[in-house]
């Protein structure tokens, strides 16, 4: 959407929302002041929207390039392979702290003994 249509659709909204809000309660030329205040405020808030939306659409990543894929495959690679070796060893418990374990459990039952 161009700048223009952006501000018109802000602007046009915002008259008739305010016109008819207005209209319910208030004489017509009352009303259309009020809308014409609305749209001026409409057409505000369509700036605003299309200088952030602008922003937003200009800031997206650029097409990535061959020579960065390639780069990227090949850190995904090296990714799969240290989890396929990492998956590979067991995990067990350390001798020291299966000891550790050993001596506090027979502190605890000689303490119940006693």
């Amino acid at each position: 959407m161009t700048k223009m249509n952006v501000v018109l659709c802000f602007s046009i909204t915002c008259f008739s929302v305010v016109f008819i809000a207005s209209l319910t309660s208030n004489l017509w030329p009352t009303s259309l002041f009020r809308g014409i205040i609305g749209l001026v405020v409409g057409a505000g808030f369509g700036l605003i929207f299309h200088a952030i939306w602008k922003f937003v659409v200009s800031t997206r990543p650029e097409k990535v390039t061959l020579e960065e894929e390639d780069s990227t495959d090949r850190y995904i690679d090296d990714i799969i392979k240290m989890e396929q070796e990492f998956s590979r060893t067991p995990l067990t418990e350390e001798p020291e702290a299966t000891a550790a374990e050993e001596e506090t459990s027979y502190d605890v039952q000689n303490s119940e003994q006693q």
